[in-house]
């Protein structure tokens, strides 16, 4: 975490990992991923067209370990190791992030 321009001379509390890849839970109910966990395929239902959609998937450390446009609302996960993940969809005017988790 950053703490840019901290007050001098003041105690600070400060919330580890406060500043996350997740989003509101209000806002994840537009974008389900099934089957979750996974082991090969995950399948993407939105409640937004998906056409035109740019994909980026991240570890739990914040790295992006796969990046691509959408061909179908399916995305083939086979190749990342077992471990928890972030997807973040940005079509042409939303953001959408779902956490899962390959096996």
């Amino acid at each position: 975490d950053l703490i840019t321009n901290p007050p001098i001379n003041q105690p600070l509390t400060i919330i580890e990992g406060n500043n996350t890849l997740s989003t509101p839970s209000s806002e994840k109910t537009d974008l389900i991923l099934y089957p979750n966990p996974t082991k090969n395929i995950l399948n993407i239902n939105a409640t937004y067209n998906l056409a035109d959609t740019i994909y980026s998937v991240f570890d739990i450390n914040g790295r992006r370990v796969m990046n691509a446009k959408l061909k179908s609302d399916m995305i083939d996960v086979s190749n990342l190791a077992p471990g928890t993940y972030l997807l973040r969809l940005f079509s042409q005017d939303k953001v959408s992030t779902q956490r899962f988790i390959k096996q």
